[in-house]
């Protein structure tokens, strides 16, 4: 699943996200993961972290979160 460009090896069961169509995203070797680009932060998680991104999102300096 995937809004970007992608390049997967050996790597299944992802979600990537990015803000920006243009950015290619490669994953080599893994799975499971989810992958999200934003302009000013990358976030790279397993999927069973999901529930957690948002206690991540509340670490980063308030800039990145608006």
């Amino acid at each position: 699943k995937t809004n970007s460009p992608i390049c997967e090896i050996e790597s299944d069961n992802n979600i990537i996200f990015s803000d920006d169509s243009q950015t290619q995203v490669a994953l080599l070797g893994v799975s499971d993961v989810i992958v999200v680009k934003t302009a000013d932060a990358v976030l790279v998680a397993h999927r069973d972290k999901a529930d957690d991104i948002k206690k991540v999102v509340a670490e980063l300096p308030h800039h990145l979160r608006e």
